[in-house]
């Protein structure tokens, strides 16, 4: 095999595998916890709370020390527990909502319906109680 071609994928596989290798147990819960707040927000779940923690748990990080990212790590990881419970309120309300749509659209269609084969019938005898007194004169 050629050197150079050798030394390449050697400089590619280098730098693809050292970020990943220094990432800290904080940097995981970091992510999954931003992943799960993401998909809680998609489903229409409320995640402000949820962001108000995030931030919180940074600047836990950012301050650095055992205990802080100790600290950082226990908020995130409520975090990530939490934004489940989001992702299925969201989904819930969703769901209500689809089936109230679906409640007025089919009683919208059965008013039609009732309208379009009795609508003249009710008119016309409507019309003949409010007019039973009238004469006509020539």
């Amino acid at each position: 095999m050629n050197p150079r071609i050798l030394a390449f994928v050697v400089l590619i596989l280098a730098l693809s595998v050292a970020p990943v290798s220094g990432l800290g147990e904080h940097d995981v819960l970091l992510k999954r916890a931003f992943n799960a707040v993401a998909m809680a927000e998609d489903a229409g779940g409320d995640v402000a709370s949820l962001l108000v923690d995030i931030n919180m748990a940074l600047e836990f990080i950012r301050a650095g020390g055992v205990e802080n990212i100790a600290e950082a790590e226990r908020i995130l990881e409520a975090v990530i527990l939490e934004a489940g419970k989001a992702r299925d309120a969201g989904v819930r309300h969703g769901n209500i909502a689809a089936a109230k749509a679906i409640l007025v659209v089919s009683v919208l269609v059965a008013l039609s319906a009732l309208t379009w084969r009795y609508g003249s019938r009710v008119f016309w005898k409507a019309w003949l109680v409010t007019k039973r007194g009238w004469v006509v004169e020539n």
